[in-house]
């Protein structure tokens, strides 16, 4: 398993266990996108394409979608184009000279910007089954 992006988050082990593979962050379902006013912060809320290999004995049988949330401390060089429209996106993070650089792309919302720190926190999962 690629540990790329989540041996580099605050807390690498919010996903140990949970995927033979790495997530992928292409098709990652944006549900908000909120610039918090302590900070500057960030904060990602959205699901994952894939659900979990090996999800939690407590979780929901009939979930197929793991929400999450993603923490962006020290916010720098904010851009954007668009508006936050939510659906499927590409959530690009890149190595930068202070941290990191993400860039979220799709459906007519394209943000850019510099980070110093990226947390994950699981929020539950939900059965988005078509």
């Amino acid at each position: 398993m690629d540990h790329w992006w989540t041996s580099n988050l605050i807390n690498p082990q919010a996903l140990r266990g949970l995927y033979d593979e790495e997530p992928p962050l292409q098709g990652f379902h944006l549900l908000a996108l909120s610039l918090e006013e302590r900070g500057p912060n960030c904060l990602i809320r959205g699901q994952f394409s894939k659900f979990p290999d090996h999800p939690r004995p407590t979780w929901d049988v009939d979930a197929d979608r793991l929400r999450v949330r993603f923490g962006l401390s020290a916010v720098e060089q904010f851009r954007a184009s668009g508006r936050v429209v939510g659906g499927a996106i590409d959530l690009d993070i890149e190595r930068a000279e202070d941290g990191f650089g993400i860039i979220v792309c799709g459906r007519g919302q394209d943000f850019e910007f510099q980070t110093r720190g990226i947390g994950l926190q699981i929020i539950g999962m939900t059965a988005d089954k078509a």
